[in-house]
């Protein structure tokens, strides 16, 4: 490396995310390196939080699934909190953090420059381990977020990756150079791309121009929504997408914002959109026990699912499909890393029984139904 790209190398460390694509990690916060050698990237630039290569959960075939930042709702039981907010973000796993044992300091909270307003206390700290019978109950780095100022100190000292970057920037051919190299198992298995999140639909550009190159160069492209962003962000997608998996969860508009912490009226209207546009869909369920599989609300999404296969079938399009999603708590660690509280913490998953039930009272209404993973 020479003196001059050794200096920009420094330089953009501290200003912005960028991800080494041969290994996939991400080298610093915010993502100038290429700006500062080559100018302001061309097209839209997209936050991604992680790249998922090889998944078969994500669509037909071997996929790669990208997931990007940025989501309107906050469900209590998101898999992806670190996904709710579009900019990169800092988050923390107690389980690396060695409370710097070979110092006398800790590493991260030296490095923070910033303190609360009311105390001395910086913006990261560290709570000590607790002993009980021998066992550590809890310790590890917390953040103060109403203080923190997302600076990447505290990540830039900790050698350990205690504490780390949910999130970084990439332009759509940094992207899709990753994409094409899985191309070959996409044509061996039907498979493609998909961009989850958080709400692709929140970074509606970037993800209509990544699928736009991916059709052209034959690659299928897979969009999992929530649906509840704008007709122009949906529009603006739409002529580029295959196949939308599209979550409903409470029909209730009243029940949604309290869950979810918004409306289910523009989710509603964008589904209809996507339907009359002959769109191959698949509605998804995430079964939460007693807030989404109650018979009330099955019964009105088994309804709203015909009535999208109605409008489909009309355009000329594929039969609408229908999934539920047995509960799971894939995210709740998530959740402490961000120093966020999970609230559904006494949930459990639905028995084999529970679902056999769940899933004949939608098939009632709407045959083209089933439970994810099962043959009933």
């Amino acid at each position: 490396m020479t003196d001059t790209d050794r200096k920009i190398q420094e330089a953009a460390i501290k200003l912005t995310p960028i991800l080494d694509f041969s290994s996939g990690q991400v080298l610093n916060p915010h993502g100038l390196l290429e700006q500062l050698k080559h100018g302001p990237p061309k097209g839209p630039v997209g936050t991604i939080t992680r790249i998922s290569r090889f998944s078969t959960e994500d669509g037909p075939g071997i996929r790669t699934t990208v997931f990007v930042k940025g989501c309107p709702l906050k469900c209590e039981w998101c898999s992806n909190p670190e996904t709710w907010k579009l900019a990169p973000e800092i988050a923390h796993k107690d389980r690396s953090c060695t409370m710097c044992s070979d110092t006398d300091h800790y590493r991260c909270v030296t490095a923070c420059p910033e303190n609360a307003p009311t105390s001395s206390q910086k913006a990261v700290w560290i709570t000590e381990w607790e002993k009980e019978d021998g066992e550590g109950t809890d310790g590890g780095p917390r953040i103060d977020r109403d203080v923190c100022t997302s600076c990447g100190l505290c990540v830039e000292a900790c050698p350990f990756g205690a504490i780390f970057w949910y999130g970084w920037e990439s332009t759509v051919e940094q992207l899709m150079e990753m994409v094409r190299k899985d191309k070959p198992y996409f044509d061996s298995s039907n498979g493609g791309i998909t961009i989850s999140g958080g709400d692709p639909l929140m970074q509606a550009s970037f993800v209509a121009e990544v699928f736009r190159m991916a059709q052209a160069e034959g690659i299928h492209t897979c969009l999992d929504t929530s649906g509840s962003g704008s007709v122009r962000q949906v529009e603006a997608v739409l002529p580029h997408t295959d196949l939308f998996h599209y979550d409903l969860k409470n029909m209730d508009k009243e029940d949604h914002i309290r869950w979810t912490k918004g409306s289910n009226t523009n989710i509603l209207r964008n589904l209809k959109i996507v339907a009359e546009a002959g769109k191959h869909i698949i509605i998804r369920i995430p079964m939460i026990p007693g807030i989404i599989d109650t018979d009330e609300n099955l019964t009105e999404i088994a309804k709203t699912a015909k009535d999208a296969n109605e409008r489909v079938e009309a355009a000329g399009g594929p039969e609408v499909e229908l999934e539920l999603l047995p509960y799971h708590r894939g995210g709740v660690g998530k959740f402490y890393e961000l120093d966020k509280d999970y609230t559904l913490e006494p949930l459990r998953t639905q028995s084999e029984k529970e679902l056999r039930r769940m899933i004949g009272l939608v098939q009632d209404i709407y045959p083209h139904a089933k439970v994810e993973g099962r043959d009933y």
